[in-house]
């Protein structure tokens, strides 16, 4: 007859002699682990990367704009040097061509703004498309992006 004690005792001799080689290891644990999470990481930086590209086009089209304002101040008319201005302001962004820049007085483009145009509000647009290279986000929402900036001024001197 086997009481509860000697198969308690049983028990514990068999899970103690257990042999070593069917122990589980935790050997690759880390390593897994680690390149699950590099893949995230990678992706993240990937992202911020992008961002910050894409900040930093979008200040350097809004300084061109402001420049291209800051010349159609003094010389409102001359419209083809305007578009001129801006585009030596965008010499470092990609893409950026003479069609991408607006200029209008009033909601009247430049070519036929004609006659006194002293004191009415100029505003110049700039817009460049963006190319995504985040991986993953390219597939979501398109492999370019359309930044557009405009700035304003008044017009000084006819």
């Amino acid at each position: 007859m086997l009481n509860i004690k000697n198969f308690v005792r049983r028990i514990k001799g068999l899970v103690t002699t257990f042999p070593a080689q069917y122990e589980r290891s935790e050997s690759g644990q880390g390593m897994v682990e680690f390149a699950i999470s590099l893949i995230v990481i990678l992706i993240v930086l990937a992202g911020i990367v992008d961002m910050s590209r894409t900040i930093i086009t979008k200040m350097q089209l809004q300084d061109a704009a402001e420049e291209g304002v800051v010349y159609a101040m003094a010389f409102p008319h001359n419209c083809t040097q305007i578009q001129y201005r801006v585009f030596q302001n965008l010499s470092k962004v990609k893409n950026a061509t003479l069609g991408s820049i607006v200029i209008t007085y009033n909601n009247v483009t430049c070519t036929t703004a004609t006659g006194d145009v002293k004191g009415q509000l100029i505003k110049v647009a700039v817009s460049n498309n963006f190319p995504v290279s985040m991986p993953f986000l390219g597939t979501a929402i398109g492999s370019a992006r359309t930044i557009q900036v405009d700035a304003k001024g008044v017009v000084i001197r006819n």
